[in-house]
Order: structure tokens, then sequence, then C-alpha cells
């Protein structure tokens, strides 16, 4: 029949009865012994090859524990080294008593509730509810009441895959419930047994250098037996008397250049029997070809190569050759632009020709393009503009590439650019147009009596710049940009003033001319300030005399503002029209008309009456 668990107090008193029976005192050492197997034994230098897998196997017969104060049993840690890349569990411990009081679980860690000690990877008892909460860390322990019980585990572990000697060291501390679980004691505790120690070690070992006689490519390290290859023939220029084996590579004495006369291409080392030539690639003015240069150039060719030779220079045409058969040359271009090819041929003191070396050539006429030339106005400047770009500009009036119109007239830059090699110049013309004055205005008059002058009036600019031309009248711009100004005046009495400038075809600005017209209107009133209506003949009529007023119609006003007389002829004799004579007095008089244009307008004035 499976017993239950007891309880914490009956589990301290089954302990101290099992310590009076037994007469055991108390001791820290409360495991009985611990194997294991490994089903991989490792290599003889106590090594695993990297990614090997390992099944380890752990015994522990017999637990003490529970005459150290029902100290049970808790479960088994596992101390792993660095070598070691995984730890999978493969098969558990069994309940000691068989009595389901609890059930062993693989942790990776786990840490007492109640001493704070940290262990795993390992198993742990759980219960006795279970696997509840997954911390073997707060429970009891597994019980063994006779203390002669066996707990067998196995885990699987994998060697990291790494060629370094890395730590693979096993051990396994057996833990107490008072260390781990929740018995508040620790009078039982054992420490790490250590059941395994070594490193990772080669696959398969063996010469690993691949130039030596027995290398093996299979070998995972070297295992320091390499034999390095060489020449073996001690006739041989490369002859090697410490090699242990022959690589085939033995070469023998001749010359070896192969711009020598006497080259062999058979031979493994040069023995000093060689007569040579070293001409080099054709250069030009120290640039490697191909060249471009200018038409009417002159290029310095040239190969490197040993003084005593003789150097055979030539040209296909476009040019002629001056050179006294050294390693250069230098050659006038002629004016026909195309493509031409330099050639040299050495010829050593000991009759061996080199291989003819040649350069291609293309002979351009260069040209300096300008977009158009210049034509500004006075005291303005210009940036001057040319292609090919880069080049700079000379001159009167030239600052870098600006010109600055100081000084009327034509001028003509210089433009200097250097086109494959070649100083190229051309000159543009810059015409300055010369201080536009202010235009001088033409005119009849300048004082209008517009009763004898006509209102119609024309104004004339001088045009010798073919230029657009802007008027004003008192500052307000008159439509139309052409030399001629005409002007319909007001019957006005008044001033005014005439101002124009002109704008010729590339933009330059005239100072501004200016003329003062002054107009006198030609609607006048001429009425007397009083008169004497008594018969004697001597200022009996009021009379307007009205010029340039159609349609006039006069007005007669008392003082009271109120009308006693009317007449369009502009005459009163002091009387109301009806038989009536009004006293002295002073009266208004109004006169409505219109003018030339039909306009309506009116005068005012007062006149006294004197009998």
């Amino acid at each position: 029949m499976k017993m239950e668990k007891p309880s914490k107090f009956l589990k301290q008193f089954i302990a101290i009865a099992a310590l009076s029976a037994l007469h055991l005192h108390s001791s820290s050492q409360c495991t009985g012994n611990i194997t294991y197997t490994l089903d991989t034994p490792p290599n003889p230098d106590n090594t695993y090859p990297p990614g090997a897998v390992v099944e380890l196997c752990v015994t522990q017969d017999g637990w003490n524990g529970n005459a150290q104060g029902s100290n049970w049993f808790e479960g088994f840690g596992l101390e792993l080294g660095v070598g070691w890349e995984s730890a999978v569990p493969t098969a558990a411990p069994s309940d000691a008593e068989g009595d389901a009081s609890g059930t062993w679980i693989w942790v990776e860690s786990v840490t007492s509730d109640a001493t704070g000690l940290t262990a795993g990877p390992g198993y742990f008892f759980e219960g006795p509810q279970g696997a509840t909460d997954g911390n073997p860390g707060n429970d009891w322990g597994d019980y063994c009441m006779m203390g002669d019980c066996i707990w067998n585990f196995c885990v699987s572990l994998t060697v990291a895959t790494v060629g370094e000697p890395l730590d693979l060291s096993i051990g396994v501390t057996p833990y107490s419930d008072g260390s781990m679980g929740s018995w508040g004691t620790e009078l039982c505790f054992d420490p790490e047994v250590p059941i395994f120690g070594g490193t990772i070690g080669c696959l398969i070992t063996g010469c690993t250098n691949p130039v030596a006689c027995n290398f093996n490519p299979a070998a995972g390290c070297d295992d320091g037996s390499c034999s390095l290859p060489g020449c073996t023939d001690p006739v041989a220029c490369n002859y090697d008397p410490t090699a242990l084996c022959d690589d085939g590579n033995c070469t023998y004495g001749g010359c070896t250049d192969i711009a020598a006369c006497n080259f062999d291409p058979t031979a493994g080392c040069d023995d000093g029997s060689c007569g040579y030539f070293s001409m080099g690639d054709i250069t030009h003015n120290f640039l490697p070809c191909p060249d471009t240069t200018c038409t009417g150039s002159e290029v310095n060719y040239a190969v490197t190569g040993s003084e005593l030779s003789i150097y055979d220079w030539h040209i296909t045409g476009g040019g002629l050759v001056s050179t006294d058969l050294t390693s250069s040359c230098e050659i006038s271009w002629g004016d026909i632009p195309g493509t031409y090819t330099v050639s040299v041929q050495e010829m050593t003191p000991q009759g061996c020709e080199g291989e003819l070396k040649t350069c291609e050539v293309v002979l351009v006429a260069p040209e300096i393009q300008f977009d158009s030339s210049y034509r500004i106005c006075y005291n303005q400047d210009v940036k001057l503009q040319a292609s090919p770009p880069g080049g700079s500009w000379s001159g009167d009036y030239v600052n870098g590439n600006t010109f600055l119109g100081t000084q009327p007239g034509v001028h003509w830059p210089e433009y200097l650019v250097n086109i494959y090699g070649c100083d190229i110049t051309k000159n543009i013309d810059v015409t300055v147009e010369p201080l536009y004055e202010a235009p001088r205005i033409t005119y009849t008059r300048n004082e209008l009596d517009l009763c004898f002058d006509s209102p119609t009036q024309r104004y004339l600019a001088d045009d010798n710049r073919s230029a657009e031309y802007f008027w004003s009248i008192d500052n307000s711009l008159q439509f139309g940009n052409s030399n001629i100004l005409t002007v319909e005046w007001y019957d006005t009495t008044n001033t005014y003033v005439i101002s124009l400038y002109g704008i010729d075809a590339i933009g330059c600005q005239s100072s501004a001319s200016e003329i003062t017209v002054q107009t006198t209107s030609c609607e006048r009133f001429y009425a007397p300030n009083s008169f004497t209506p008594n018969g004697d003949g001597i200022n009996d009529v009021f009379r307007i005399v009205a010029l340039s007023a159609y349609y006039p119609k006069m007005i007669i006003y008392n003082r009271y503002g109120s009308p006693i007389y009317e007449s369009s002829s502009l005459i009163w004799t002091g009387d109301c029209g009806s038989g009536y004579y009004p006293p002295n007095d002073a009266y208004n008089w109004v006169v409505t008309y219109r003018d030339r244009n039909g306009f309506g307008k009116e005068q005012k004035g007062v006149v006294t009456l004197i009998r």
C-alpha cells in the first residue's frame, strides 16, 4: 500500500526516532555513493571532438539525510564546463518510496525560497501535489525511510562546434530539503562531486598544412607531423636541402629574362648569361600613350632603355621627327588634323632587335568658341565667356573674366587656354557705347496764351540712338514711346514740367531732360465792381465781357440770396425787368456758360449799385 507523505511534524518525529534507533550523529554527509557512465568514452587525451553527443547517466545509492532532522533528498544539480553547448534530459529519477509523494522534474535553474541558493540545470523533486508550480525550491523532497534508496537519471550532452580546447568538466551536487526545499535547516549539505574533467579536442588529427607532403585534408587539427615539400635535386636552382619530399618544382640554370636575345623558356633560374634589351613603352611628355595634341605643336616622345642601344623612330606622316637615335625624339606636328602613329624599335649592342613599340596620336586643330561679341553701355560690366572653359582673360579694363565698360569704343580682350598641351589665344570684340546724354527737346513755344495759341502742341526729341522714349508731364507717364509727344493743353492757367529719357536697343538709359510749359487760359471775365444807373450817361450799365464763354446766362441776387434779374446778354441796367428799381446795395452775380469743349462752368462776383 502506498504511504501518504507525512506532515512536517510527523516528518520530524520519524527523523528523531530514526536517530535514536540507529545512534547516528549529526553530519553534513547525507549522500550515498555517486557513480556515472558516459555512453561514448573520451579520446585517450581526455577530449571529445567538436559537435560530439554524449549521454551521461548518474546513479546515487542511499540517503542519510533522514537522520539529520528529516532533511529529505531534494535534487541533483549539474555543474557543466563551458565547452558543453547543451544539456537535454533523457531519463528522470523515480520516486524512492514509490508512494506518489511527488514528481522529479528537469529545470534549467532554480532558486530556493528558503535559503536563496541557486542551482541547475538538473533534476529536482516536486510535490506532494505533483508538478504544480514547477519550482522544486519550495517543496519537501523525496522521502527515503530506510536510507538505502537508489536514484538514477540520464542527460544528453552536446559538445560545442568550435576548434578550441574549452572546458568539458562535469560535476554533480546533491541537494537536501534543508538546502533547497521548505525545511529550514541546512544540517545536511554535500558539496559538488566532480565526475569528469576534459576539453574539446579534434575531429581527426593529422597534418593540416596544405603545402606539406603529408597534408591531410580530413584532419581536424594538426598533430605536428607535417613534412614540408621542396626541390631535392642538388643541381637545381631552387634546391632545398631541408625538404623532406620533392614537389616537382625543380628548375635549372639558363637565361630567364624574356627581353634577352638568349632567353631560355625552360631555364629554372638565371645563370648570368643574358644579353638583353629593356625598352619600355612610349611616353609623351612623361605621360603614357595614346596621345592627343594640337596641330603645329612640338611634343617630346621617349622610352626607357639601355643607353648603349640604338633607337629607330618613325612617324606615319603628319609631322617631322627630330632624333639622334637615342631613347627620345621630338616631333613637330603639321597643320593637317588626323590620326598618326609614332613607332620605335631598339637595337642592342648584341644585335637583338626589340619589339616594335607604337603610340597612336590624334592631331586636332584647336579652336576657341565665343558665344557672340559684346555690346554694353557706358559704365556697365559684362562676364566674358569662352569655350573650352578654364582659360584666362587679359587686356585693358579686364578684371578676371569681367570687362569694365569705363571707356567708350571697341576693345579686344584676349582669351588664353591650354588645349591638349597647346596654348591657344583668341580675341573677342567688346563695344562700349558712349555715355547716353539727355535727349534735347525741340518745341515751338513754352508760354502759351490759349486765346491766341493753339492748345495742340508737339514736342520733338533728337533721335540719334534709335531709342524708345519715355515722356512724363508732372511725373505722369504719357502713352507711346516715340520721339514725338503731342499734347492737347487744357484751357487753364498753369505751369507744367515735361521730362524725357530714352532707352536704346541694348538697354542703355539716358539722363533725363526737362522743359517748363506755362499756359494762360482764354476763359476770361471782365466785370466792373460798381455802376451808377442814374441816367447821366456815365457808368449807367453793369456789363460783363467774357471770352471763350459760350451760351452765357447771368443771374443777379440780392443780399438775401433771392434772384432779382436774369439775362443772357451779360448786361444789367439796374432794374428788375418789371419796372421795379432795387435800392443801392451790393449784389451778387453768377454767370454760367460752356467752355470750348462743351463743359459747363460758372463765374461769380459782386457789384455795388449806386444811384
